[in-house]
């Protein structure tokens, strides 16, 4: 439409905040290791939000946590996770879930996946991959062989300077 030489408004400059929100990061139990029997049972799972500098965050989102077993113990935790269901699936505002005696009991030897999708229940917030996080799958087992040793160094290299280095 071309009104000619008629002018519809005045002219104006506006900016505007477009983001797409990462999905949350998971930190523990740390992916690919071993979670040590507890009695009673009792795992915290936790992860870390990656949209809180958002503008668009007026209210709390809601996190969806799912855990799946995986079978066949060889299986691909990614493959369990997309065709299979997960023995639990529990909705939570907090940035953690505690698996505690009222959820579903572990099995001694088994591998488990887990992950958690965020989404805003207002709707104002977008997240890449819908929300979904990466799976992580630990094996449960009363063997612990998750120790290993760290070695942190530093330096000195001047008064407000240090060369650090690590195995």
């Amino acid at each position: 439409w071309n009104p000619g030489n008629v002018q519809v408004s005045n002219e104006d400059c506006i900016s505007d905040w477009f983001i797409l929100n990462d999905p949350p990061l998971l930190d523990l139990p740390l992916c690919g290791s071993n979670v040590s029997i507890n009695e009673p049972q009792q795992i915290l799972f936790q992860w870390t939000p990656m949209h809180l500098a958002s503008p668009n965050l007026l209210s709390p989102p809601e996190y969806k946590f799912e855990l799946w077993e995986i079978f066949p113990d060889n299986a691909d935790p990614q493959q369990v996770v997309n065709n299979s269901f997960p023995i639990l699936s529990e909705s939570t505002e907090q940035a953690y879930y505690n698996y505690s005696i009222i959820d579903p009991v572990l099995v001694e030897g088994k591998k488990y996946v887990w992950s958690v999708t965020v989404q805003d229940v207002n709707g104002a917030m977008l997240f890449n991959n819908e929300g979904k996080s990466t799976v992580c799958h630990f094996l449960y087992t009363s063997i612990q062989s998750n120790s290993f040793i760290l070695s942190l160094n530093a330096q000195a290299t001047s008064h407000r300077q240090a060369l650090l280095w690590w195995n």
